[in-house]
């Protein structure tokens, strides 16, 4: 951790602007946390994404994700955590803790379902899964993946990455699994554009928060998969199931 003082009035930072020892190249997104940048080191040049909190407070909040961060270090499907800091000398805003990760270049999995770029959805909800069930066998939960702004896809590798993760809160009983697959569920009802409660995709939802674990979850998605196949995977909700998903609860 490292404390740098700003020289900038405000949360919003140009590009241009230094932000401990990361250049700030281009806004890439902000909510009610904060502000995320694309930077770049200026010690080695490499990108990075750069979270600069908002609001006062905020250090005690930012070494509680930072070690959360720390724990997740070993997953490849986890954003890298770098390091974090605490800008200081910004008028009218306090102390900001800002927290660096690897830039990892692709598109999430909500605005990719926006466009319309999803080529087959169970086949994405089963990466999803598979991917997050070696935190399970740790006992880590994600918490949050926010109808797909938390799910990156890599540009050239199809990777899943997560980020912008639920650290809970100081103090309190880590999350349990069972919220992964409540997520996973409002994921797979989103890319499947999940009817009415007779809907077939709406049952495979329900069937999916009701696993035992993601690595049945993940097998109830191949089970379909394996009735009849993707077809090239072409978006699997423009043709009927195979198998009524209400049988995979039977496994």
């Amino acid at each position: 951790m490292s404390v740098i003082s700003g020289v900038e009035r405000g949360y919003a930072k140009r590009p241009g602007s230094l932000i401990g020892p990361y250049l700030v190249k281009r806004l890439l997104g902000q909510g009610c946390e904060g502000h995320v940048y694309l930077v770049a080191d200026t010690r080695c040049g490499s990108l990075r994404t750069l979270k600069l909190l908002r609001g006062r407070s905020m250090v005690s909040e930012a070494e509680h994700i930072a070690a959360h961060y720390k724990r997740l270090r070993p997953f490849p499907s986890v954003k890298r955590f770098v390091e974090w800091g605490i800008l200081t000398g910004q008028s009218g805003v306090g102390l900001r803790p800002w927290l660096a990760f690897d830039y990892v270049e692709g598109a999430t999995l909500y605005e990719l379902a926006k466009k319309g770029r999803i080529g087959c959805p169970i086949c994405i909800l089963i990466q999803v899964a598979q991917a997050v069930e070696p935190l399970h066998q740790q006992r880590i939960a994600l918490g949050d993946f926010d109808k797909g702004r938390n799910v990156l896809i890599e540009k050239g590798t199809g990777r899943v990455v997560f980020c912008d993760l639920d650290a809970g809160e100081i103090g309190r009983q880590p999350l349990p699994l069972s919220s992964d697959l409540e997520e996973l569920a409002l994921l797979a009802g989103q890319l499947l554009r999940a009817g009415g409660a007779g809907d077939d995709r709406a049952v495979l939802a329900h069937a999916i928060s009701k696993a035992r674990s993601m690595q049945l979850a993940a097998s109830r998605l191949q089970k379909w998969n394996a009735s009849g196949g993707c077809r090239r995977c072409k978006p699997c909700q423009s043709r009927p199931f195979a198998k009524s998903a209400e049988q995979w609860q039977r496994d």
